[in-house]
């Protein structure tokens, strides 16, 4: 499923969600055939073929008897993590980050601590103390969102601390 935005003309809704059937998955993007009729966008019609980028994909479904495409297995990032309101809000990017054993999973949580720490730069949590924001205990997706570029460290052991370093243009082990 994929969201779809009419450009043209004044529309009743903004956007539609709509499925797509999809036949391959390569280099970033998603090529297959549109399996709703839209309700406002006359530009698009049911049996399209549309290859659209891989991150407009909202939502998947596998069918059974299609095991020849290569489809990534989604993954969800609920499990949560503690993290500068900069770094949410965009004033920062993930400066300094850790991972530490998980601690904050309240009873009947439905999503555990996933044992990250995650720091924006120096002054933008001088910013945050002098604005009063605080850090925010929330789900790793919603700082993916704001910073992906830790992403491949997501799946580190606890213990492990990192360091952005801007002349390397990744992170470092510390």
């Amino acid at each position: 499923q994929a969201i779809f935005r009419e450009t043209s003309g004044d529309r009743q809704y903004g956007a539609e969600r709509m499925w797509i059937e999809v036949e391959q998955v390569a280099d970033g993007f998603v090529s297959g055939k549109l399996v709703n009729q839209p309700f406002d966008m006359p530009s698009l019609e049911y049996g399209d073929d549309l290859c659209i980028p891989l991150t407009h994909i909202i939502s998947v479904k596998f069918r059974e008897g299609k095991p020849e495409l290569d489809l990534p297995v989604p993954r969800f990032y609920w499990d949560r993590c503690y993290v500068d309101a900069c770094v949410v809000d965009g004033r920062s990017h993930v400066d300094y980050l850790y991972r530490e054993e998980p601690d904050m999973t309240g009873e009947g949580d439905k999503d555990p601590d996933s044992g990250w720490r995650i720091r924006g730069t120096p002054e933008a949590i001088e910013e945050d103390e002098r604005l009063g924001q605080k850090p925010m205990y929330i789900a790793l997706g919603k700082v993916l969102n704001a910073d992906d570029r830790w992403l491949h460290l997501i799946d580190r052991e606890i213990g492990c601390a990192f360091q952005w370093d801007p002349e390397r243009d990744d992170y470092i082990d510390v």
